[in-house]
């Protein structure tokens, strides 16, 4: 009688076991998978981010241009992107190798040390873009590539940029409500960065994005897809009275001498600059 009454009580503990885990998983997978626990977490948003890898083409973030129409808190570089399920995929490596005029070597080890999409260190031409996407080869992709400069000219007058979340809580919450921007979004710190934050801000990157499965491989067959901004005007273009040219020889000339009193020389010559001397 008593071992018949252990199993019952044991059969009931087992029960109560699985039920705490089937509701635990209804939980998770059916009743709070856009606000699971105390940090309101969209599950269901972190298992895409999770199995989605990506590589950005451009930030979205506005850009700064001088008198010309020339780029100057920005450049576009011409670059291969590699997507890393090419190392259990046969493709034409040699063909690649022979546009780039570099060993198929290269293009091997470059793919072995890397688990996300990665810009190829290679010197590219447009000729070479164009040979590399005409042939269609799924995870090679022949890209301009919008990257910040390090330490673009005119950084006096242009500013930094620079995450902030309280700052965007507290000047963009409706943009950040309706999901128009993030939390981590960079914004303008210092000089006409910040002067037209607003104006700038990103609404989105561009992107070259694929799903995998469990083993890294694509999700959905081989086909990346191109994600880019749905606003058509955005990213927005801001043009200065800076001449590009006549900047770089002044602030060459300027690092040369050592002068000092940098700020105040350079926004002299901004001031030549806008009254077209």
């Amino acid at each position: 009688m008593n071992i018949q009454k252990r199993l019952i009580l044991l059969g009931v503990i087992f029960l109560c076991c699985m039920s705490l885990l089937i509701a635990r998983l209804m939980q998770i997978q059916l009743i709070s998978t856009e606000s699971f626990s105390k940090h309101q977490i969209n599950l269901i948003a972190e298992s895409v981010k999770q199995r989605t890898h990506s590589l950005t083409i451009n930030d979205g973030r506005g850009q700064f241009v001088d008198r010309n129409g020339l780029l100057i808190s920005a450049e576009m570089k011409p670059a291969i992107v590699l997507f890393p399920f090419l190392q259990n995929k046969h493709w034409p490596i040699d063909k690649i190798a022979e546009i780039l005029r570099i060993r198929p070597s290269f293009l091997t080890q470059s793919l072995k040390t890397k688990d996300r999409p990665f810009i190829l260190d290679c010197q590219l031409t447009e000729q070479q873009m164009e040979q590399v996407n005409d042939l269609k080869i799924p995870g090679v992709y022949a890209q301009y590539i919008a990257r910040k400069k390090s330490a673009p000219f005119a950084n006096h007058l242009l500013g930094v940029t620079g995450e902030d979340p309280d700052y965007i809580r507290k000047m963009y919450p409706e943009r950040l409500e309706k999901g128009d921007i993030a939390i981590n979004t960079k914004i303008g710190k210092t000089g006409l960065q910040k002067a037209f934050d607003p104006f700038l801000l990103s609404e989105g990157e561009t992107k070259l994005i694929y799903h995998v499965d469990r083993a890294g491989g694509p999700l959905f067959g081989l086909d990346v897809k191109y994600a880019a901004q749905a606003n058509p005007y955005y990213p927005v273009t801001v043009q200065t009275t800076i001449d590009k040219r006549k900047q770089q020889i002044l602030e060459k000339a300027i690092d040369q001498q050592r002068i000092r009193m940098v700020g105040l020389f350079c926004l002299m010559w901004q001031q030549v600059n806008y009254l077209g001397w």
